[in-house]
């Protein structure tokens, strides 16, 4: 894939996010990531810069998919521009979320949170989590809608102990180990980690 293509105008790295950025996988069968890359020197620069890696992000995701691994986040199949963006406009969009708190909004950005570098210049992720490590330490309603979340989960047992089984659907009678028994563990995790400025969550 490199040859097919010009070098890349600006140093970058991919994210690899959710359960893949918390190594909590067991079996990869999606793939959930987004593109970090330099900030241009000049507003021209920035117009053919995120183009350059929209097109190569696009690219990327044909591949994965034509090896089965499908997104793991619903909605468009295109690459949006969330998934591609420089060190400043992450930091600004972290910021956002951070800043607004927002409840309805909040399990859709809580895996971009657990991001580390899969592959480029490690250094850019770095200064990414550096900067959202910084921007938490004055973002407390943030982590304390996170907690509200966290607390508002019901528990994985009934009033007899008995495991809360999927009441309809392909997999009903089954206990969901993934979103009622691995999902709360990894929440409180993550709230720990950012809380406590942690490096990786």
């Amino acid at each position: 894939m490199k040859k097919s293509w010009a070098p890349p105008p600006r140093p970058y790295c991919f994210l690899s996010l959710g359960e893949s950025g918390r190594k909590e996988q067991a079996f990869l069968n999606t793939h959930d990531w987004a593109l970090l890359y330099a900030d241009p020197s000049s507003p021209d620069g920035e117009i053919e810069t995120k183009g350059y890696f929209l097109r190569f992000s696009s690219l990327i995701r044909l591949a994965l998919e034509g090896m089965g691994l499908p997104p793991a986040r619903e909605g468009n199949p295109d690459v949006r521009p969330l998934d591609c963006q420089s060190r400043r406009s992450w930091e600004e969009t972290f910021s956002q979320w951070i800043d607004r708190a927002d409840p309805r909004s909040m399990e859709a950005c809580l895996g971009f949170f657990d991001f580390r570098c899969l592959y480029g210049e490690a250094s850019l992720a770095d200064g990414l989590r550096e900067a959202i490590r910084t921007r938490l330490r004055t973002g407390r309603d943030f982590i304390d809608t996170m907690a509200l979340a966290i607390i508002k989960t019901s528990p994985p047992l009934n009033a007899f102990r008995n495991f809360v089984v999927e009441k309809s659907g392909a997999f009903q009678g089954h206990f969901d180990l993934k979103t009622k028994g691995i999902k709360p563990l990894a929440d409180i995790l993550r709230l720990q980690a950012l809380e406590n400025g942690v490096k990786e969550t």
